[in-house]
């Protein structure tokens, strides 16, 4: 090793060395008189006995913490006294600028954040289904200058689901919610966590929307109401399901009329479209003659005139569309009729990408030759023109062809 590299290392370990020494010396000098620096925080269970419910908790809970305490560099220099030292100098030297860059603000402890921590907690614990959970904290001084938080947690015991009641004011939903009880996910024993309650009101809106109710939003089911005065373990829950509230009840929906837009263009007039009728489907063209084939895009639509609207459907249709990569835009409108509230007319509105396409890609080769040839290594440079028709037989075929 060079000698001047070796000095550079040695002058390197040595700042390392007396920064951990200062560092020893503590940022107490730093901090004002009532200041204190968090140093740690720490959870301890109060209620729960069961050392499994604590080891699943206690991680879960400590990633719920509003201050945390400051880390260390090299794993001994804390990085708020890197913060201080660096404010002490006017004039930066690299190694400086490079020490400020590990450096972190002092966690100065904050009982505002300690408290909204423990309310963090509270809230965790009781959507894990624990609704008589107790947090609450305490500053333990650990020397003039620093503190650790500990907070006291009573989880208190898990409620679980005894029975499960479903409502809605409006009597046909009442009907469903009735026919698709048995796949609740509130099952009898079952914890009665939050997540839960998020999965049964996407189970009940995946299905309504896929039986009609093409407007239903999940925001129509009203908050749990849960009755523990029998049993402080075991809940009876109730959910309700409310009407609109525009609306005294939520409206299912048929398919009506489909059109189809195959050359969308928004800028272009209705009535300078040729309309032509394949089976019950309604096409409007640009010119006489099919772009695409008819047949091509009605495999594509599961929606059909006549049968209830599917959300899966409907995405299904999107998806398919899509796929046939011979469209720039696909898009899909709703329509409700005015004078038949309960029929929606689909407008199918797909906007063609470029036919063809023209690219060219270009290599550079390598080969070493000599053992093939005796003449040493060849240097070679390849032009691959590529061509793409994406509607060959106007049935959304996709023919490339390469040259090289």
């Amino acid at each position: 090793m060079p000698r001047v590299r070796y000095t550079r290392l040695l002058v390197s370990l040595a700042n390392i060395l007396l920064m951990v020494w200062l560092s020893s010396c503590s940022t107490a000098k730093y901090l004002e008189a009532d200041e204190l620096l968090l140093t740690k925080n720490e959870i301890i269970f109060t209620g729960a006995k069961d050392v499994k419910i604590q080891g699943n908790l206690k991680y879960e809970l400590s990633t719920l913490y509003k201050q945390l305490p400051n880390t260390n560099w090299l794993f001994v220099i804390p990085r708020e006294w890197l913060y201080f030292r660096a404010r002490e100098k006017a004039n930066k030297t690299r190694f400086d600028a490079f020490k400020e860059k590990r450096a972190e603000s002092p966690a100065i402890f904050n009982d505002s954040l300690a408290l909204a921590s423990g309310e963090q907690m509270t809230y965790y614990l009781n959507y894990l289904g624990y609704f008589q959970a107790e947090v609450s904290h305490e500053a333990v001084q650990r020397g003039k200058h620093k503190v650790k938080t500990r907070y006291y947690v009573d989880p208190g015991q898990q409620v679980l689901v005894d029975t499960i009641h479903f409502n809605s004011p409006d009597t046909a939903i009442h009907q469903i919610l009735q026919d698709i009880s048995g796949e609740t996910l509130f099952k009898k024993g079952a914890a009665l966590e939050g997540s839960l309650f998020d999965g049964e009101k996407e189970r009940i809106t995946r299905h309504l929307r896929n039986t009609g109710f093409a407007y239903f939003y999940s925001n129509s089911i009203a908050p749990l109401e849960v009755d523990t005065s029998l049993s402080q373990q075991k809940a009876s829950v109730y959910l309700t399901l409310n009407a609109p509230f525009d609306a005294p009840k939520h409206q299912a929906y048929q398919i009506g009329h489909i059109t189809i837009y195959s050359q969308f263009d928004p800028a272009e007039a209705e009535n300078a479209l040729f309309d032509t009728l394949v089976g019950e489907y309604r096409f409007k063209l640009r010119q006489p003659a099919f772009v695409v084939k008819p047949q091509t895009i009605i495999n594509c639509i599961q929606l059909k005139s006549g049968g209830l609207y599917s959300q899966a459907d409907y995405d299904l249709t999107l998806q398919h569309l899509s796929s046939l990569g011979v469209f720039r835009f696909v898009r899909i409108r709703l329509d409700p009729r005015p004078d038949t509230p309960d029929v929606l007319d689909l407008r199918l509105e797909l906007t063609p990408i470029d036919k063809y396409e023209l690219g060219v890609d270009v290599e550079f080769n390598y080969i070493d030759g000599t053992t093939l040839t005796g003449r040493g290594s060849l240097i070679g440079l390849s032009v691959l023109p590529t061509a793409r028709n994406r509607n060959l037989f106007k049935g959304a075929e996709l023919n490339v062809t390469n040259l090289n």
